[in-house]
């Protein structure tokens, strides 16, 4: 019988890192994807895309529904890949000649195949829904696309246009702009059908804004926007100093955000003559807002890096993180009933005081691989080489440092506990952490995880398809080999 218990845990440590359950009846809560855009179909239903998930409201952005798995790849890049046409209607461009359309407000999206090889379209814009282009790039030239038929039929109506295209929109049915990535406007007064090339300030541009046939801006690369006030016969250019800006968004012809890298978001009042910083919480270039969207003066939301949804309720003066995810990778997990709960993640410690559905950090560290709570107040986790204690929730934590990094921590009782790590280590206490005393492994490897099923027996997964068993609470371990040379994680 000791024989058929030790395989049953050898076969299970073996199959943990090879074997996953795909089941229809779990429910993703958090999602590590980049949110390229947020769309709004009308006042109250309105979609977040990133990629092959996205989030859904239908009480205008009050709440979000947990990542919905979409039928196709939405919005792969950037928020230009994407035109909402009405309540029902929508396109989305794939970085080929592949399109993307809903007739359902979203729910689902069709494959439109435009048959124009060796194109690769990066925005796409409709007048209603008959009438719509896409704007993308052909050998190495700018090339525009056109349907007349709720794209049934496309047709190439501009070609050989210097450079390609960062950014597309049609102000009407004969009036639209493009923007090069070689610092050019290429706008037309005709559907198209003749072009004029305008020179911008000596800068990459990433974006195209009109609001009406008269207002409308450019966003330069870096520290300047372009405004116009007569539909883009004259532009004013605009050193802002906004840093390297990402996105912009008008609500009228004079209040709007700009947002750049370091996740920072700018607000101007005065059609971008002006602007003021109202939010800065990044630490690098990396860090970043891809789209931002005003519903009303009030409320707003802006997608940030790391599956970031930040609201504002008050014209941006202030913002809240709506999905509060744990950022980082995900290490273990712990709850003490249905819904209390941490997690460790490569960025620190989170807790949830409901199943899961939102998290709250309560320790930030560059990589925390563990975290085991004895009650609501009491709780451990490793990080590197240290242990952690905290004796009210998280609120503070006290710290035990030792020679080698630590991957595990357990804990039996509220007294007995054990930790594990690299170089064989194995930490054991008898006082709940007050004290800790090395435990003779005989292993120099790395020892991945530990588990106990009483005060005497214990095992530990280590690599190099090695298991380690006690008897005796840890006084001495023995190495057992396993026919594999895989490392063991659990």
């Amino acid at each position: 019988m000791k024989n058929l218990k030790l395989f049953v845990i050898l076969f299970s440590l073996i199959f943990t890192d090879l074997c996953y359950s795909q089941n229809e009846n779990w429910n993703i809560l958090t999602l590590q994807r980049e949110l390229y855009s947020i769309n709004f179909f009308t006042q109250e239903k309105a979609w977040i895309y990133a990629g092959d998930y996205s989030y859904k409201s239908n009480d205008g952005g009050l709440t979000w529904s947990n990542p919905i798995k979409t039928n196709n790849n939405i919005g792969i890049g950037y928020p230009d890949y994407i035109h909402i046409i009405d309540s029902m209607s929508g396109w989305s461009t794939q970085n080929n000649n592949i399109l993307l359309k809903t007739t359902n407000g979203g729910n689902n999206w069709i494959t439109v195949n435009t048959n124009l090889l060796n194109c690769k379209f990066r925005s796409v814009h409709f007048t209603n829904r008959q009438t719509g282009w896409v704007a993308g790039v052909l050998q190495n030239l700018g090339v525009i696309a056109k349907t007349t038929n709720s794209g049934v039929n496309w047709s190439i109506v501009a070609n050989n246009i210097r450079s390609t295209f960062n950014s597309f929109q049609m102000i009407n049915d004969r009036k639209g702009f493009s923007i090069t990535s070689s610092d050019t406007i290429v706008f037309t007064n005709d559907q198209w059908l003749t072009w004029e090339y305008k020179k911008g300030s000596g800068q990459p541009i990433n974006r195209v804004l009109f609001i009406d046939t008269l207002n409308g801006w450019l966003l330069g690369n870096s520290d300047y926007i372009s405004i116009t006030t007569d539909g883009g016969e004259n532009w004013i250019i605009n050193a802002a100093y906004l840093g390297n800006t990402t996105n912009l968004f008008f609500l009228n012809s004079l209040t709007g955000w700009v947002t750049s890298t370091k996740k920072r978001i700018w607000k101007s009042t005065n059609a971008g003559s002006n602007w003021f910083s109202q939010l800065f919480i990044g630490n690098n270039d990396n860090d970043l807002f891809r789209d931002i969207y005003f519903k009303n003066e009030y409320t707003g939301w802006a997608l940030g890096s790391f599956s970031q949804l930040m609201k504002s309720t008050n014209g941006g003066s202030n913002w809240d993180d709506v999905f509060k995810n744990p950022a980082g990778s995900i290490e273990s997990l712990d709850f003490i009933n249905e819904n209390i709960g941490w997690c460790s993640s490569s960025n620190g410690i989170y807790k949830t005081i409901n199943r899961g559905y939102n998290w709250t950090v309560i320790y930030s560290a560059s990589s925390v691989s563990s975290v085991d709570f004895l009650n609501s107040q009491t709780g451990f986790a490793c990080s590197q080489q240290k242990i952690l204690k905290t004796m009210n929730g998280g609120l503070n934590w006290s710290i035990n440092t030792f020679g080698s990094n630590l991957s595990k921590i357990t804990f039996i009782n509220n007294n007995v506990g054990f930790s594990c790590g690299s170089n064989g280590l194995i930490l054991k206490t008898f006082n709940s952490g007050i004290n800790w005393q090395t435990q003779l492994s005989n292993f120099s490897g790395n020892l991945n995880d530990v588990y106990f099923t009483d005060t005497s027996n214990g095992f530990i997964a280590a690599d190099n398809g090695k298991v380690l068993i006690t008897s005796n609470g840890g006084v001495n371990w023995n190495i057992i080999t396993t026919p594999g040379t895989q490392d063991f994680h659990s």
